[in-house]
């Protein structure tokens, strides 16, 4: 959209800004009263879910080295604990659509390090605030004789401003635009978040943007040649944001944030993400999902043999992240080894051993999970659903999956279903009662580890589909 842009050019700037002033109006004409939504915190615990929508940025919401990991992420995990929910992550750079989705009842609470304005006061409200932040002029470093350097606010007067749409930022130039002689062309970028927009200065296809301050601590370590300095207001509350009609909600969470924001735990989670990120990651890093949209050194590998098995390779990364952290030559206690944690016997099984590169590796983990889906196919017709059980025996093994899948049968649970039907009759085999039935032909078995498993590969699947192309 930018990538011819002059601000020479006054005829595209007007025809630009009145699309984007059609953009920012429409929204408010799109609410209809009677899809208002009132789901509040019982509604909410009986799905056990709760919604948030959150930034995919290089402090809300990443993956680093296949970990899904953010400021915003973390809180909101935290939350679910507190609450007992799931939380569910809607990704959404575009303000217009958050409001939309929690007036409507799609999200439950807008999460995000970036300062919503008031614009629809009549509708949210916000919890306490997380933290302050400062809102800073984010432009190219002055050069030599450069006439365009804005070295206090006043000095923006004639140019042209971008912001994300329906955020804080038009609040304060706004401010600005009062105090200035001469004209400040301020424009609201729908779909765009603040990191978008620093990323267009400084590729020189826009002069000026605006950003938080802790934003700005971490942009200047992937944007150098871009300045920070000039301060554009005062403090400004970062705050989630909830509908009007989830007071219980907002009364609850409000409730965590009293005392979690002056816990030890909130203070190692800012430091972590605005303090000392080199202690974990550099925005540049080859596998920081924001900056490359890659999991792994392995990515290409993964994509090569998920083909073989009909996987979205996303979760075939998934699977492998939680055997071996995408470490090559780990070895478990129990002796299995690699990126796929095979057993000995699988590797001679499938002609691999501890010198095997790391595609061999990936290959005979690959080559068990096709043998699997053929075991598994006959009883679980679905594809989707044969995914759980697959993953569920690739931890464990297909006869203690059967015997749960048999005890199932016994007791009248749906067989073929993994949530809250197979898998709970496999956490059922350490009870002694269970075990002495006939159906049992493999015995003891440790479900909760391959409860926990299955779960955990799926959720950070769901997360890498949020993060990273399917391509």
């Amino acid at each position: 959209m930018f990538t011819n842009l002059k601000y020479s050019n006054m005829r595209y700037i007007w025809w630009l800004l009145f699309c984007l002033v059609f953009t920012a109006c429409s929204l408010k004409r799109d609410y209809n009263i009677s899809l208002e939504s009132s789901e509040d915190l019982p509604q909410i615990s009986k799905r056990k879910r709760l919604v948030a929508i959150i930034d995919q940025n290089s402090t809300d919401y990443f993956v680093f080295k296949g970990e899904p990991m953010g400021f915003q992420f973390e809180m909101l995990k935290q939350l679910g604990q507190f609450l007992n929910l799931e939380v569910e992550i809607i990704v959404s750079n575009n303000m217009d659509d958050d409001f939309l989705a929690l007036f409507e009842g799609k999200a439950d609470i807008i999460a995000k390090s970036q300062a919503p304005s008031n614009f629809e006061s009549e509708i949210v409200t916000y919890g306490l605030p997380l933290y302050t932040t400062k809102h800073v002029l984010v432009q190219r470093k002055q050069i030599s004789g450069s006439k365009f350097f804005v070295k206090k606010p006043s000095d923006l007067a004639g140019q042209n401003v971008y912001i994300p749409i329906r955020s804080a930022y038009l609040q304060t130039l706004n401010v600005i635009v009062d105090k200035v002689n001469g004209d400040l062309n301020v424009f609201e970028m729908p779909g765009y978040n603040a990191e978008h927009l620093v990323e267009l200065v400084a590729s020189k296809k826009l002069d000026y943007t605006v950003c938080d301050y802790e934003q700005a601590k971490i942009m200047k370590r992937q944007f150098p040649e871009l300045d920070y300095s000039t301060v554009l207001s005062e403090d400004n509350s970062i705050s989630w944001v909830f509908r009007k009609k989830s007071p219980e909600l907002l009364k609850k969470v409000n409730d965590w944030l009293s005392y979690y924001r002056t816990s030890s735990q909130f203070a190692i989670k800012y430091r972590k993400y605005f303090e000392d990120r080199n202690n974990y990651a550099n925005i540049s890093h080859n596998y920081i999902s924001i900056r490359t949209g890659r999991i792994s050194r392995y990515d290409d590998l993964i994509k090569k043999y998920s083909d073989v098995i009909g996987w979205d390779w996303r979760l075939l990364a998934s699977l492998i992240y939680q055997e071996s952290r995408f470490k090559p030559n780990v070895k478990s206690h129990a002796g299995a080894f690699g990126l796929m944690q095979l057993m000995p016997s699988t590797r001679k099984y499938f002609g691999v051993d501890t010198t095997s590169t790391v595609e061999d590796q990936i290959r005979a983990g690959v080559m068990l999970i096709k043998l699997l889906d053929k075991q598994i196919a006959p009883r679980i017709p679905d594809k989707e659903e044969r995914i759980k059980f697959i993953l569920a025996s690739y931890n464990i093994g297909w006869g203690h999956i059967l015997d749960a899948v048999k005890i199932a049968e016994k007791v009248g649970k749906d067989s073929q279903k993994w949530d809250n039907n197979v898998d709970s009759c496999l956490l059922s085999k350490s009870d002694p009662k269970i075990l002495s039935l006939q159906e049992v032909k493999f015995g003891y078995a440790r479900g909760h580890e391959t409860y926990l498993f299955v779960k955990q590969v799926l959720n950070r699947f769901e997360h890498y589909k949020n993060l990273v192309s399917d391509e």
